[in-house]
């Protein structure tokens, strides 16, 4: 049943359930396997210590599987579920973190590598994909390389946050692998989404669902929609130069935020309405990398972090429940997992072999977590994977219907099987693969040294006041005790400031 058929409290009341759930499961992951609190203004940031410090499990595992319980085994309310209002909340989702990741491109002399890393790996788990995909799943060659290029864009919402935590501790820093790999990352989903909309374009076309364009119309309109996209993206970051006129204060930094965010929305609903849809994700991308360059390193990332902090149950939540059990074939579940895996192998090799140049720079271990850093999947594959069903839908083209029912089944579960995976390796492998900078390595030695001074001076503190209430007896003990009550009461100020002092043991330390 369409969901159009439910007033709007009960698609909300669906989704709000769909949202509780994810939110609560990824509580209770962080209080067991730790839980990082992202830095804003004044306050540094926190690290709720782990239970379970051996592997580190991250919270989006556990929303998406609950986001999947909770559409599937809820009853009733859920029939409600709006599919449409989510496939909007996916693609913001999505274009806050193009944006965010638009605001962190550096290269620094490693544009080779980069665009290496960006391009090739990709292309060729692609091709593996979209070739056993045609043999298994009997589509279209077009649809399958459109299934191909959604399954094999890597995640920056699982990959990113992992590597910034990493970074942030000085793995990987001197030998600038962490912003290769997020600015190489970055460039990924951009040239997957470009190649899946060439390819949507041909099966449409090939599908009769495409009105009345030709092919070659097609391909020219594919066309202007990424430079409208490029036009637009830097159009707005021009506008953006605006708050450079303001005061460098923490207001300016939130209406920044809100300005990346207002953006964010106005592109994806700018390109829906207009039918250019594969234009938002490149007017994102690009409107990032020029408010970069506008407003230097007075930019939210910070904010946007702590945006995107609150608001990962609703979009890992949704992901789980684009997974509706009762449309879904077992063979269908099967040949997914045998493309997925055999991607992930060619895409593991190919990272590898690139990692091998410049030669001798990486060691072992850094080329494999390299390898390791580009599994995860999540965000484009959760952006893009209803596109084409909710086309055919719109189109009531059956055919179409199928195959796009196809096609997101395998990307979800590309999801549920990649983001654990690659978070795991990333936040578990990441501190043993990588060298730590020496600095930082002196400087958490240097905090750890102070702790155990502190800790040590406070035993000795206890063990001194225990001895002297020991040595006296209850009488005179009594009476010492009414003599300092009744030193306090005719204290003077100056008097009272003194004692205040000396009697508290970390300032006695501080004047000592």
């Amino acid at each position: 049943m369409s969901t159009s058929t439910y007033s709007n409290g009960e698609q909300v009341g669906s989704l709000a359930i769909v949202v509780a759930v994810a939110a609560g499961a990824g509580i209770a992951v962080g209080l067991l396997f730790g839980f990082t609190f992202p830095p804003l203004g004044k306050f540094k940031g926190y690290r709720l210590e782990p239970v379970i410090k051996k592997v580190q499990v991250p919270s989006l595992i556990v929303m998406i599987i609950l986001g999947c319980i909770a559409r599937n085994l809820f009853g009733k309310v859920m029939d409600a579920y709006p599919t449409l209002w989510t496939s909007y909340i996916r693609s913001i989702c999505l274009s806050i973190l193009l944006i965010r990741g638009g605001l962190q491109v550096t290269f620094q002399g490693k544009g080779l590598i980069v665009a290496f890393l960006a391009f090739v790996p990709q292309i060729f788990e692609a091709v593996t994909i979209a070739l056993i995909a045609y043999g298994l799943f009997d589509m279209p060659m077009s649809l399958c390389f459109a299934m191909a290029f959604t399954i094999s864009c890597i995640s920056p919402s699982v990959m990113v946050p992992g590597l910034i935590n990493l970074s942030d501790k000085g793995y990987g820093k001197e030998k600038g692998i962490i912003s290769s790999l997020i600015a190489a990352g970055t460039f990924d989903d951009i040239i997957c989404i470009i190649c899946f909309g060439i390819c949507k374009t041909i099966a449409y076309n090939d599908g009769k669902m495409s009105s009345d364009k030709t092919l070659e119309v097609a391909i020219y309109v594919l066309i202007l929609e990424n430079i409208a996209g490029l036009v637009v993206g830097f159009i707005m970051a021009m506008v953006g130069n605006i708050f450079r006129l303001f005061p460098k204060t923490w207001v300016t930094m939130h209406l920044k935020m809100w300005y990346c965010i207002a953006c964010a929305i106005a592109f994806v609903i700018a390109g829906e309405q207009s039918k250019w849809t594969n234009s938002k994700y490149i007017a994102s991308l690009t409107f990032g990398y020029c408010s970069y360059r506008v407003w230097g390193e007075d930019k939210p990332t910070r904010e946007l972090g702590w945006f995107w902090w609150f608001i990962t149950p609703l979009f890992f939540g949704s992901v789980g429940a684009a997974l509706l059990f009762k449309t879904i074939r077992n063979s269908d579940i099967g040949y997914g997992v045998i493309c997925i895996i055999c991607g992930l192998i060619i895409r593991l090799i190919v990272v590898i072999i690139l990692a091998q140049f410049p030669r001798g720079q990486l060691n072992n271990r850094e080329k494999a977590f390299m390898a390791f850093a580009w599994l995860p999947k999540a965000t484009v594959q959760a952006a893009l994977s209803a596109v084409i069903l909710n086309d055919a839908k719109k189109q009531k083209n059956v055919e179409m219907e199928h195959y796009g029912n196809i096609i997101q089944t395998v990307s979800i579960f590309s999801i549920v099987i990649c983001a654990p995976i690659g978070a795991v390796l990333i936040s578990t492998f990441g501190p043993l693969f990588l060298s730590q900078s020496k600095k930082q390595e002196e400087t958490i030695q240097i905090e750890d040294d102070d702790k155990q001074i502190e800790m040590k001076d406070m035993e000795i503190e206890v063990e001194t006041s225990k001895k002297k209430d020991q040595s006296i007896g209850p009488g005179e003990y009594s009476r010492k005790l009414e003599e300092t009550v009744g030193g306090i009461d005719i204290a003077d100020e100056d008097n009272q400031e003194n004692m205040n002092t000396y009697s508290s043991p970390m300032k006695l330390k501080m004047e000592f």
